[in-house]
This record gives structure tokens, C-alpha cells and sequence, in this order.
């Protein structure tokens, strides 16, 4: 799913209130919501128009977001000597987001990055040398700049996070003590989340997976993050957990890395599938099996927004150390801020919660839910959360986590996974490696592998499936037997 550009950030309204009263301190460089212009007295109104006129020049004519997506096409030379021209200019010209992208662009081709966590800005600075530019402003101005697009990604890293986000008593059932064949029972088959206290219990992953000890074993090893502007980039694990540990970002980066098991593969050791997961049906495609798992770590504030997990696969997320806030929304329900195409009508997963956990409180309040979601839950270290199929759901953290999941397709959803690719071939996502691999990757049909690779290597799944399909058919009929066809 798709976040929106910073850049085309919403005004903050009344509905803020809470956010605004929940900042702690004042912005570094004094800039305040464009709303509290209605409280000054004309005479103040007046002057600080004129100060954005002075400071701005004829940017002042351009609208703030036509005005961050211009100095987003400049060089870092060009913005660092606007930077310079008035207190204003520097607020605008030294905004993170505008310096993100060259920070991860270096980085990307090899080149050395200090300070990273500083806040993106500094990082550049201090990276590739030269003056501090913000601090010889020609032209300085009297008044606060009054700017919602610069003043709401600050409020929203610096406003505590209200009780309700991280109430442990959610929706999704807890179980102990969870056996295979209630599980498949109880959840997997009727498509239902739930928690697992005890799944991961004996894992070293538990000891050797905390920042620190993870650190120390494996702190040269290099990990992907994902970034919105510059895509897949390979980092040190240490120079993330240095960045993940001091970052005030509103859209932190999160690590998000396919490749540890094969990179680093004695990490494997220190994991182990629960037995409920063990029968993925994409592994009968072998080196053309779509990626299937992830080691994640992230800051508070990190996450993913609301996506629905690809190739018809159902999931599970276990927490190594952290906290994770998860809401869940059946098959049937798209989440409010969602559009069609799957973009979320928010800057970052914490900018979604404070547009729509209120509406989401409300409506389950009141009894307009109508049991259609959302299922909240907090995961906390060695518990494991059980993602069904179909389903939408984001996560945030609210400390820095690590965790890792899986996809599968498991046997009971076969027809489900190859029904999806069959009417969905746009959206199947093969193996990356294959992908990469040119034109074979390009041309390549995830449905009809699949089913060739089930027909030869696992053809009892197929037959326990039609068999099933067929039994439902029949008993759903009104007593009266049809023609069944089980068509993939």
C-alpha cells in the first residue's frame, strides 16, 4: 500500500485538538499551525503576512505544497544558499523530507553518511561537508511562519500517543497452549486472527535478536530498508540501529530485509516455524518460490499501513522485542482512508491513526461497526499474531521493535490462493530473484506454475480440496445435488 507524498500534506482542523495539545514543546524553529493566525489581532495578522512576503520572495505567491515540490527538484547546492536567504527560506529549505532522498541517494552508491538520526538535513551537512547553511539567514523575520506542512510532521513524532492506541485489551482472542488441529479449526479455516503466547517459546532468536546482542554478532551485516523515494537500500545493521535509536521522523525507516536467512544463514538457527506453519504449498516451486519471509526492525513511529498480503498467502508476525499496535479489517471491509487503488489518505501510518482511530472508536462505540471491524491488538514480545488471508491490517510500533514473519499458502487454502492468482494476475508478486532475472521474469505466470507444481509434486492437496469444495457445494444446494466443476 501507498502513503501519501509529505508533500501534499492536509491542513491540521479542529479535529487535531488532541494532537496539538499532546505536542510536548515547541517547534525548533519556532514554526506554528496556520491555524493560530485566527487568534492574533489584525495588527498581527498583518505583519506576519508581510513577513512571509519579505522572507519568501515570490515563493510567497505558491501555494506550501507547490512550494516543496519545486525545492524538491533542486540540487542540494541550490538549497543549501536558499537556506541562507531569510529565516523563512530556511525553515522551508532545510525540511527533512526535502533531504531525505539525497542522504539515501548517497548511501545507495556507496558513499560514507554521518549523523544518521540527526534528522536528514544535518546527516547531509555533516556527510559531505561544508557549513551548518541554516545559520547565517540574510533576511530575518520577526514574526513565526504559520505552516501546517512544515508544523504537522513535527507534532505528529512529538505528541504522546493517546491511551486508547495502546490498550492491550483488543479484539483478537489470546491462546495458550493453542494445539494444530484446534488452530486449523478454530482459525485458519474459518479465515480468523489470532494471538499465540507460547508458539515462539525456546527460541534463541529471544536472546540474540535484541538490538544490542544482534548488534554485536552481526552489526556489519547489510540489511534492506525501503524508501518511498529511492526504493530498496542496503544498509550496515548498526548504522540502522543508530538511526532507529536517536530518529525523530514521521516516517521512519523501517528494515524490511527477504534476504537474512540467506545472507546471514545461521540466523536461521535461531528461529523455528511453529508446526501450524510449516506446510507452505509455494515451496513446491522451489528457487521460483515468492519471497516469504522478512526480518523487520523499526523505531517507534515505523510500520506498515493498510495492505492486504499478496498472492492470496495468509501470515504470521512474531515479536522479538517491542510492541506492536495491529488493526485488522475482514475481507469484505476496506478501512476508512483506503482508496480503490490501495493508497492510504495519510502521510504515515501514525498520521492515519490520528485522522481515523477516533472515527473507528466511535463507531464501535455506538454500535455502528456492525461487527465488520476493526480487530485491534497490542503483540508483545514472544507472542506471534496469525494474519488470515484476505484480510487488511497495518501495524505500528511503539518502541523499537524486531520482529519476524512469514507468508504461506497453506494446504486448506489452496483453492482460495489459486482462485486469487487465477482472477488476479496483475497483482501476483513472483520471487523477487526471479523478477530480476529479465523478460523470464516479466512473462512469468505465478497461476500456472503453481498449479503444474501442485499437480506433480503435491496432487493429494488438489483432490482433499475438490473433495471439500464439492461436499460444501452440495450441502448449500437446498438438498438437491448439482454438477461440480473445481475450476483454478
Amino acid at each position: 500500500s501507498r502513503l501519501m507524498s509529505s508533500c501534499k500534506r492536509r491542513k491540521l482542523d479542529v479535529g487535531d485538538e488532541a494532537l496539538l495539545s499532546g505536542a510536548v514543546g515547541t517547534h525548533p524553529l519556532g514554526v506554528q499551525p496556520h491555524g493560530n493566525l485566527l487568534a492574533l489581532e489584525a495588527e498581527s495578522v498583518e505583519a506576519a503576512v508581510a513577513d512571509r512576503y519579505n522572507g519568501l520572495g515570490r515563493f510567497a505567491a505558491l501555494p506550501e505544497t507547490v512550494l516543496l515540490e519545486f525545492l524538491q527538484r533542486l540540487l542540494p547546492e541550490t538549497l543549501s544558499k536558499l537556506a541562507g536567504a531569510s529565516t523563512f527560506l530556511r525553515a522551508y529549505a532545510t525540511h527533512d523530507d526535502l533531504w531525505r532522498p539525497h542522504v539515501l541517494e548517497r548511501l545507495k552508491d556507496g558513499g560514507t553518511i554521518k549523523g544518521l538520526g540527526a534528522g536528514w538535513h544535518r546527516c547531509f551537512v555533516a556527510s559531505v561537508g561544508g557549513p551548518a547553511v541554516a545559520d547565517g539567514a540574510t533576511i530575518r523575520c520577526s514574526t513565526p511562519l504559520y505552516s501546517d506542512v512544515l508544523y504537522a510532521p513535527w507534532v505528529l513524532t512529538a505528541a504522546a500517543y493517546p491511551s486508547a492506541w495502546i490498550n492491550e485489551h483488543g479484539d483478537v482472542p489470546r491462546r495458550t497452549s493453542l494445539t494444530v488441529d484446534e488452530f486449523r479449526d478454530v482459525y485458519e479455516h474459518p479465515n480468523t486472527p489470532v494471538i499465540v503466547t507460547d508458539w515462539t517459546d525456546g527460541w534463541s532468536a529471544h536472546e540474540r535478536w535484541v538490538p544490542d546482542a544482534l548488534e554485536r554478532t552481526h552489526g556489519d551485516a547489510l540489511l534492506e530498508i525501503f524508501d518511498d523515494y529511492a526504493g530498496p537500500v542496503a544498509i550496515p545493521l548498526s548504522a540502522y540501529l543508530q538511526y532507529a535509536r536517536s530518529c525523530t521522523d514521521e516516517r521512519p525507516l523501517y528494515l524490511f530485509d527477504r534476504w537474512f536467512c540467506e545472507n546471514y544463514p545461521e540466523l536461521t538457527h535461531d528461529y523455528k516455524v511453529p508446526p501450524a506453519f510449516e506446510d507452505d504449498l509455494f515451496a513446491v516451486l522451489g528457487k521460483a518460490r515468492p519471497d516469504y519471509r522478512w526480518l523487520l526492525v523499526g523505531p517507534k513511529g515505523s510500520g506498515a499501513a493498510f495492505h492486504i498480503d499478496p498472492n492470496g498467502t495468509s501470515a504470521w508476525n512474531a515479536v522479538i522485542q517491542g510492541k506492536k499496535k495491529w488493526i485488522l479489517f475482514p475481507p469484505d471491509v476496506t478501512p476508512p482512508g483506503v482508496h480503490d487503488n490501495g493508497d492510504v489518505d495519510a502521510t504515515s501510518v501514525v498520521d492515519w491513526f490520528h485522522r481515523y482511530f477516533v472515527q473507528i472508536e466511535h463507531a464501535v462505540q455506538e454500535g455502528r461497526a456492525g461487527g465488520k471491524g476493526p480487530w485491534q491488538c497490542v503483540v508483545n514480545p514472544g507472542e506471534l499474531l496469525f494474519i488470515p488471508r484476505g484480510w487488511w491490517h497495518m501495524a505500528l510500533n511503539l518502541e523499537l521493535t524486531v520482529a519476524v514473519t512469514h507468508n504461506l499458502a497453506a494446504p486448506s487454502t489452496v483453492s482460495d490462493v489459486l482462485e486469487f492468482l487465477s482472477k488476479h494476475k496483475d497483482q501476483a508478486c513472483p520471487s523477487t530473484a526471479l523478477m530480476s532475472a529479465g523478460n523470464r521474469g516479466q512473462d512469468y505466470d505465478l497461476h500456472g506454475e503453481f498449479l503444474a507444481a501442485i499437480k506433480e509434486k503435491r496432487p493429494e492437496v488438489l483432490e482433499a480440496a475438490t473433495t471439500a469444495a464439492s461436499a460444501k457445494t452440495t450441502a448449500i444446494s437446498s438438498g438437491h445435488a448439482v454438477p461440480f466443476s473445481f475450476n483454478f
